[in-house]
């Protein structure tokens, strides 16, 4: 029985050229549907990006399989990156700060994914603070109360900063 040959390692220049191909075909590579048809739409749409992959990239041919085996590692890395920083901005503090390690095709992934890991918006929440990606936004609000009951209450951006820096 023979083993199966390792591909080489993908290069930065592969990476982005995956990105924005899967970029073009977002819609269909990314649709959370799973009954066969659109399992089908998705196999072949990926089979679209191979080829023209193979066609942009001279380094090394690469299967449908393994271009999708990568888009799906490289989403895994940007929900690992974006978990820990919006960890380390929410901690206590105490200790050496953490490193956060700059990639710009973990950010373009992030660019593309960040609806589906930021979760929903409680317009009702205190927390006035929201981390998306790099960028942290601080909403400094006015409570703007009518009566007594909390949902009847209004806010009111009085201050907005983006990194520390107020706008």
């Amino acid at each position: 029985m023979s083993k199966r040959k390792r591909d080489p390692i993908f290069a930065a220049s592969e990476k982005q050229t995956l990105i924005e191909l899967v970029e073009r075909h977002f819609d269909i590579v990314e649709n959370k549907k799973t009954d066969s048809v659109s399992i089908k739409l998705k196999n072949e749409e990926w089979q679209k990006i191979a080829t023209e992959f193979n066609a942009i990239s001279s380094i090394h041919p690469r299967d449908w399989g393994v271009l999708k085996n990568c888009w799906e590692n490289l989403k895994k890395r940007a929900k690992q990156c974006q978990t820990s920083r919006n960890q380390h901005f929410l901690g206590t503090g105490g200790g050496p700060p953490k490193k956060i390690i700059e990639d710009p095709a973990i950010d373009r992934v992030l660019e593309l994914i960040q609806t589906r890991i930021t979760g929903f918006t409680n317009s009702y929440d205190s927390d006035g603070t929201l981390v998306l990606g790099k960028y942290t936004f601080l909403f400094y609000l006015e409570t703007l109360c009518t009566c007594e009951y909390y949902w009847s209450c209004s806010y009111k951006v009085t201050e907005m900063c983006i990194n520390n820096e107020c706008l």
